[in-house]
């Protein structure tokens, strides 16, 4: 997470040059004056990115494009020009967003203009280019044929959630950063997931907004043609630990991930899909990869929205409980329609008021919150034998 906040200014400083400062954002991004265009100036514009693109494909930092326009209004040929720059940079997300700031001018006269940029990047030409070959790379390593959009999700997920810390400087903002240095804030995190998810052929686009109230970048991905929210930075909580992998937000629908995330939604395509229903419904009807749909439900915790999982009060907690310790396990979990403070209240009660599975000397308990499903904590019951 980040704070980073871009601005539009514009000054007038004569008849014939404007110039002003654009600070491309790592978490928003601002809107320009929509100007009509004839249709000449339609393709003047298609022609002008065009011709940017080169440029920024090049990472060059100093451009100057000549723009011949008979418009004599320059603040409108300069707000179409800036408007044209954002529409490029939104055709590529991960170029977006490794633009940290542009500087523009323009000057000239109607049938003359001449428009310059002075952009900065947080990425280097050859930077980027080695998270696309490693990106290739990883992506052939973690990704098996026979794969379907679900597996491939995951296995992105888990291999930068693995391979990645949060960077507690907040200096490390690339997906370079990420890979060479093995540390990011979240929009590394999200850039590294982008790309490969899209070397991997699945849509996906950066979100940006707040988490937990402050500044934040996470993904959109499309599997099977549903959105789902995908953040894997708040899925490898600080401190980090080598190996470990959460699910807290893996695959959310916006209801989901509104409860501490928020975004601009008319940005963005809506994620309206409980994935646990899809998945279980591939399930049910028989879908040959039912047993690894059944592990990725059981690895990401959504297994626990079945209904034999839940406990809605004390009474239904207390009885799932003694149902389950009528045999011998080791760990038994539960999603429990409480806060933490009162399942930690209520699990003390009831492990004083029914009888242990047979042989057991002695028991612990932890409770999180579960947040596929607000407002229910999840309790886990370990066992000693």
């Amino acid at each position: 997470m980040k704070k980073s906040v871009k601005c539009l200014s514009t000054i007038v400083l004569c008849s014939s040059i404007i110039s002003g400062t654009l600070h491309m954002p790592s978490v928003s991004y601002a809107a320009t004056k929509q100007v009509d265009s004839s249709v000449s100036d339609a393709k003047l514009i298609a022609a002008f990115q065009q011709e940017l693109q080169k440029h920024l494909n090049n990472h060059e930092t100093n451009i100057t494009i000549v723009y011949k326009t008979k418009n004599s209004n320059i603040k409108e040929v300069l707000n179409t020009l800036v408007q044209a720059y954002n529409q490029t940079l939104e055709k590529d997300e991960y170029l977006k967003y490794n633009v940290s700031g542009t500087k523009f001018s323009i000057r000239g006269v109607p049938g003359n203009y001449s428009f310059t940029l002075n952009i900065s990047y947080r990425e280097t030409k050859e930077q980027s280019q080695y998270v696309m070959k490693q990106a290739k790379s990883i992506v052939n390593s973690i990704i098996t044929a026979g794969m379907d959009q679900n597996e491939k999700v995951k296995a992105i997920h888990d291999y930068v959630v693995k391979n990645v810390s949060y960077d507690t400087s907040l200096r490390s903002y690339t997906a370079y950063e990420a890979l060479s240095k093995h540390s990011a804030v979240c929009q590394g995190y999200a850039l590294l997931t982008y790309q490969l998810l899209k070397e991997a052929g699945i849509q996906s686009h950066i979100v940006t907004g707040t988490g937990n109230g402050q500044s934040h970048a996470w993904n959109l991905v499309n599997v099977e043609g549903k959105w789902y929210h995908l953040d894997t930075t708040f899925d490898d909580p600080v401190p980090d630990k080598q190996g470990r992998v959460t699910y807290s937000y893996f695959n959310l629908s916006d209801e989901q991930m509104s409860k501490d995330h928020q975004w601009d939604r008319s940005k963005y395509p809506a994620a309206n899909t409980s994935y646990y229903n899809e998945l279980t419904n591939k399930i049910k009807a028989g879908n040959k990869k039912a047993p690894i749909y059944q592990q990725i439900l059981k690895d990401t915790n959504l297994v626990y929205l079945a209904a034999e999982f839940g406990a809605e009060n004390y009474n239904q907690l207390k009885q799932k409980l003694q149902q389950k310790f009528t045999t011998k396990q080791e760990k038994v979990e539960l999603r429990y329609h409480q806060t933490i403070d009162n399942t930690m209240n209520d699990v003390k009660k009831v492990l004083n008021e029914v009888a242990w599975p047979k042989g057991a000397k002695r028991v612990s308990y932890q409770v999180a919150p579960y947040q596929a499903q607000s407002g229910y904590s999840l309790l886990t019951i370990t066992f000693s034998y």
